[in-house]
């Protein structure tokens, strides 16, 4: 449950980072960052709230963060490289204004 909370804790941010129309690339290398900081710390963490027992070691959680860190990126390059953004752009709303005139019956 703990891995679960933490990967959606990193994967958001870093999501909603790499859409931003402004400022994208360094968002995600600032949440790439702050990820990478919280990987490290999560060790030290797990084992505060079970104890000693049993669980992932530092090397499993940097290969599921940084996994799953990748498959975001590649996602949000995907869907930019589509022309994806956050917000419409002024051509964008203008081009679905005329295509609504063009409509017949309107």
């Amino acid at each position: 449950m703990f891995l679960a909370g933490v990967a959606i804790v990193q994967i958001v941010p870093l999501f909603m980072a790499g859409l931003l129309p402004r400022w994208s690339v360094s968002a995600t290398i600032i949440t790439l960052a702050s990820n990478a900081a919280a990987t490290f710390g999560e060790p030290f963490v797990m084992k505060s709230i079970i104890g000693n027992a049993p669980g992932p070691e530092l090397g499993h959680m940097i290969a599921i963060n940084g996994i799953a860190a990748i498959c975001v990126l590649l996602f949000i390059a995907a869907i930019r490289l589509g022309g994806y953004r956050l917000t419409r752009t002024a051509f964008a709303a203008a081009e679905s204004r005329a295509a609504e005139a063009r409509q017949p019956g309107r």
